[in-house]
């Protein structure tokens, strides 16, 4: 996606309200349990949480319960909810087990290039929800069951992302 002109923070307002006229609101205890609700019950199952701007060694946090997870990173700007299960709990893409939902993530996308977005239907693969990132939009497919994700869902996952960064309706005009 490309830079955003104009006032970051009015975009943003933008984009919130076109989203909140456009699209049923839900609440994060009703986005993470249908996210993870499935798989917080699996025995080898460990709920991680990044916080980015935490020190060196304190950044990656695990969770046993959902609503303890959400009130912990629910008072910060830096929280990164992994919708997936990992390899000794430990959030690598190398260690990636399991998705229970394909979450896209693109930036820089600005209240115009989002209607845009919308207009085209998702290029016929409506997310289940469209989350306003504020710099830009997340993209969450939740899936039936959780995808084992092995090498070749990986690359094929990165491809998925590549061709909606690149999608020609979608950078920015200049």
């Amino acid at each position: 996606m490309g830079r955003m002109a104009g006032n970051p923070w009015q975009d943003a307002k933008r984009k919130t309200e076109y989203l909140q006229a456009m699209y049923e609101s839900i609440s994060p205890e009703g986005f993470y349990d249908d996210i993870l609700g499935h798989i917080e019950d699996e025995p080898d199952f460990q709920l991680c949480a990044m916080h980015a701007q935490a020190k060196k060694g304190r950044r990656m946090r695990r969770y046993d319960d959902v609503m303890d997870m959400l009130l912990d990173a629910g008072a910060r700007r830096d929280a990164y909810v992994y919708p997936a299960a990992y390899y000794h709990s430990y959030a690598l893409e190398a260690l990636l087990q399991s998705t229970s939902c394909l979450y896209i993530d693109l930036d820089h996308v600005a209240a115009k290039q989002l209607r845009r977005l919308c207009d085209a239907d998702f290029f016929g693969h409506r997310p289940t929800y469209l989350v306003n990132s504020g710099n830009g939009v997340h993209l969450v497919y939740v899936l039936q069951e959780p995808v084992q994700t092995y090498d070749w869902a990986k690359r094929l996952l990165k491809r998925i992302h590549r061709a909606l960064v690149n999608y020609p309706r979608l950078k920015s005009r200049t």
